[in-house]
């Protein structure tokens, strides 16, 4: 899909400070899962509503599981073992919570209005500050040849890329309200954040991990999988070095962008964006992952 859209990075002023100097700070999708996680202020997960995230499957708890490519073992579990009263049955993949992602505001550009939308107010609970990304493909360019600087190292051999990595615009369809038999990806997510208008990231670091292995696991032995060598790259954030953005990037307060008056003024400032490549998904081979069930009771 293409789009005409600028990436914009609300946060605190520091975190948006460090961006311009070329810190990326990206982290694993699970981060999100927990409920204890609700009021961690280095998560900012009470508003962002992200306990669902990751979720590979979602489907009425009475299904007959209709197209859902999900193994018999876990249709057995979801069977037999969740409570009757259970409506609504997901499947949190831990594949996908692995993946370290990064997330931006994509500020749509209207070719009609020959003018850009203006953000939801809420915009402003991410940060009192905003780093407007002023050319898009540059940025996702720098962020890329980081990555390949740590971890495409051409004196090891790969039997597939030494990672995997894919952007686009989130489709906010899933409606816990009114729920239907989906396969969901992490780029799904609940309507109801839909006014979050998310442009995300996402980063897979496992063809890395089995490619740099220095032990194998019993889990490795028993199963045959690629062995891995520590759950340093699954647990933990990844901070990129991208180098200096400022001829790229406006730093403004987020009040210019959510407040009408202000807004108007801004535009201004900001140039007509590029028309845009929003979609990129590359092609990755299937892996040996678990699912963690969550549900929903009426």
């Amino acid at each position: 899909m293409r789009d005409r859209c600028l990436l914009v990075k609300a946060t605190e002023r520091k975190y948006a400070e460090s961006l311009i100097a070329g810190e990326v700070y990206m982290r694993p999708l699970s981060s999100f899962w927990s409920i204890f996680n609700k009021d961690d202020s280095s998560v900012q997960n009470a508003f962002r509503g992200d306990n669902l995230e990751g979720l590979g499957a979602l489907f009425m708890s009475n299904s007959d599981f209709g197209s859902c490519s999900i193994p018999n073992t876990i249709r057995s579990f979801i069977e037999t073992a969740l409570p009757p009263n259970a409506t609504l049955v997901g499947l949190q993949d831990a594949a996908i919570g692995s993946e370290k992602i990064y997330s931006l505001y994509s500020l749509l550009y209207d070719e009609t209005e020959k003018s850009f939308v203006r953000p939801d107010p809420r915009l402003r609970e991410f940060g009192d500050y905003s780093v407007i990304i002023l050319d898009s493909f540059s940025f996702i360019a720098k962020i890329l040849i980081a990555l390949f600087h740590k971890f495409g190292d051409r004196s090891k051999s790969y039997d597939t890329q030494p990672f995997w990595f894919a952007y686009r615009e989130l489709d906010y369809s899933i409606d816990i309200d009114s729920p239907y038999d989906s396969i969901t990806d992490e780029f799904t997510k609940d309507r109801r954040y839909s006014w979050q208008n998310e442009f995300r990231i996402a980063l897979d670091l496992s063809p890395h991990e089995a490619a740099y292995s220095d032990e194998v696991s019993d889990f490795a032995i028993l199963t045959g999988a690629p062995p891995r060598r520590t759950d340093k790259w699954i647990d933990s954030p990844l901070t990129l070095q991208i180098g200096d953005i400022s001829d790229i990037c406006l730093l403004v307060p987020t009040d210019e962008l959510v407040i009408p008056k202000q807004f108007d003024k801004l535009q201004s400032r900001l140039p007509t964006p590029k028309e845009i490549e929003t979609t990129q998904l590359f092609a990755r081979k299937p892996k040996i992952t678990a699912y963690r069930p969550v549900a929903k009771f009426d």
